[in-house]
């Protein structure tokens, strides 16, 4: 039988850099409601894509996203996996 063979590729890329961002931007997603999610991607120096990224990721994780309600209030609201 062949075994499969796996090429190891260095990065200079940091992940755990990449995952302090995130559980930085986790927090203040989750607790810091009077800042939209734009100024945060700003304030972190994302991507559009790392914020997306980002926002799926606390959805799947946590369960909870951000909603707007009356009053231009946004609160947090459980969202069913």
């Amino acid at each position: 039988m062949n075994k499969p063979v796996f090429n190891i590729v260095e990065t200079d890329y940091d992940v755990s850099k990449g995952e302090e961002t995130y559980l930085k931007f986790r927090r203040d997603y989750k607790h810091e409601l009077n800042i939209s999610v734009d100024e945060l991607q700003k304030r972190y120096g994302l991507t559009r894509h790392q914020k997306d990224s980002f926002v799926k990721r606390i959805i799947c994780e946590d369960h909870v996203r951000r909603y707007g309600g009356n009053n231009f209030q946004t609160r947090l609201k459980k969202v069913e996996s």
